[in-house]
């Protein structure tokens, strides 16, 4: 089988799994928001703030590393999965070690001292997690998303036979933090029995070494990622109370599982590719330019939508407990579409190319602008902060542009006429949308004007041609 039909047959499978996964935890996500109050979730986005910082560093860059590098032989691809996943188990203990030690301070710094425990606990899953790291690389290195499929969905509905009974039962966010647990455990033993690898007591300082070139590129530019992720529920965890973070926290996770859906099922079938393609200029830039337009024919429109019905989106998702969270939903959606079609998707294209420094000054310059802008604006008031943030997403849109034309090759102008269409249809689809919205606001009314959006949104994209064959291809990929 050809190198692209290897990349399309996976492309259909990694849609079908994140399809079928993501679709659970907004489910899941539904039911516990009508069991707990906002405030039940500021301690896991807490939790969950520390152990992220955690997961960066013992993943340390490998699995970029493993997937992206030609091995000269399969001797030497196993010795480097094996020097992997021992660093990966060693540090991750060690970073385990450390978090437990000062579970109280950390806790107590970020504003709740009484969650100390479920930091201490949550801890477990970073040595998990670096197997899974190794474990998931061989398996997407070798396009077999089929079997990652198998995974995902056995493992995803651990939460939803733990975590909502133990919610019910009153534990609070004890529920959300066991059932977080629950799902790790049962991924990685479904990983080590799916992908059959046979661990080995093999180590080598020489090949560590030759890893860590790379790799601690990854980790400054995931330690960068972090930063820009966490920082805005980092000052509203010190300077505000639990309900805001509970909310603002809750309601990013919901629209970053929502775009997710399609980010998660490109992304890993994406980086692939490339690194399969980044000798062959012409070949790597058509495949991102055509995975580029895949993504902003979903996600664009998606964004907007989630925008124009967001009290209709926290209504369903949520209840009537959350409708605050609208004005958060909405805005975050709209720019963070805009941001994984210009920015988040371009990181992988560099990294393919063995362009690893890249990423992370793109990183850097972000910090430099998010971290003041955050600051200053939370100082006039929750509000300002949210709508702040999620305009600063897109703020290196065209610093990327910039340089993916000169460092990639990639015609950039070309790349945005071809997107053209897709914000046709988008603003078509608006009109429609703020024409059918002032004509009620009921229920039934607003899924069927969001279904007429769609059609007249699809129909306007088959009628133009460029556009059409985009929408061949993706069913075609979604069918081979």
């Amino acid at each position: 089988m050809s190198t692209e039909n290897e990349i399309r047959k996976s492309f259909k499978w990694s849609t079908i799994t994140e399809i079928c996964v993501k679709l659970i935890t907004p489910i899941l996500n539904a039911i516990l928001a009508r069991i707990l109050l906002p405030e039940a979730f500021a301690p896991l986005a807490t939790v969950t703030m520390i152990i992220s910082l955690g997961e960066i560093f013992v993943e340390s860059g490998f699995k970029k590393y493993l997937i992206q590098h030609k091995f000269e032989s399969d001797e030497e691809y196993k010795n480097a999965l094996d020097v992997a996943l021992w660093t990966n188990v060693a540090f991750a203990s060690f970073v385990w070690l450390l978090i437990a030690v000062f579970s109280k301070p950390l806790a107590t710094f970020l504003g709740n001292s009484e969650i100390w425990q479920a930091i201490m606990i949550s801890g477990v899953i970073l040595p998990i997690h670096g197997v899974i790291g190794v474990l998931s690389s061989k398996l997407h290195k070798d396009l077999k998303f089929k079997k990652l499929f198998l995974v995902r969905l056995t493992t995803a509905l651990i939460p939803l036979f733990v975590t909502i009974p133990l919610a019910i039962l009153g534990l609070d966010y004890w529920s959300l933090i066991i059932g977080n647990i629950a799902y790790v455990v049962a991924w990685l033993i479904v990983l080590v029995i799916i992908s059959k690898y046979k661990f080995r007591l093999y180590y080598s300082i020489t090949v560590l070494k030759e890893m860590l070139k790379c790799g601690v590129w990854t980790l400054l530019d995931g330690m960068a990622v972090w930063l820009t992720t966490w920082i805005d529920s980092f000052i509203i965890a010190r300077y505000m109370n639990e309900y805001y973070l509970g909310m603002y926290k809750n309601s990013l996770s919901t629209v970053n599982t929502l775009f997710s859906i399609v980010m998660s099922a490109i992304g890993p079938v994406l980086f692939v590719g490339l690194s399969k393609l980044q000798g062959d200029d012409e070949k790597f830039s058509s495949f991102f330019n055509s995975t580029q337009r895949t993504l902003a024919m979903v996600l664009i429109p998606l964004g907007v939508g989630v925008l124009l019905y967001k009290d209709f989106a926290v209504q369903v998702l949520f209840g009537n407990n959350w409708l605050e969270a609208a004005n958060i939903v909405g805005i975050v959606a709209f720019t963070t579409a805009l941001r994984m079609v210009f920015v988040s998707i371009c990181s992988d294209a560099y990294r393919a190319k063995g362009k690893f420094k890249i990423p992370l000054i793109l990183q850097i310059v972000d910090i430099c602008l998010i971290v003041p802008i955050c600051v200053l604006s939370a100082k006039e008031g929750f509000w300002n902060l949210v709508y702040a943030r999620a305009f600063i997403k897109l703020d290196l849109i065209i610093p990327e542009l910039i340089i993916m034309k000169y460092a990639l090759n990639i015609d950039v102008v070309n790349q945005l006429k071809k997107l053209l269409p897709i914000f046709g249809g988008t603003i078509l689809m608006t009109g429609v949308c703020l024409l059918l919205k002032l004509v009620s606001s009921a229920v039934v009314w607003n899924v069927f004007s969001i279904i007429i959006a769609i059609v007249i949104y699809g129909a306007f994209l088959i009628i133009i041609p460029s556009s059409r064959k985009d929408l061949k291809d993706l069913i075609r990929k979604t069918k081979d």
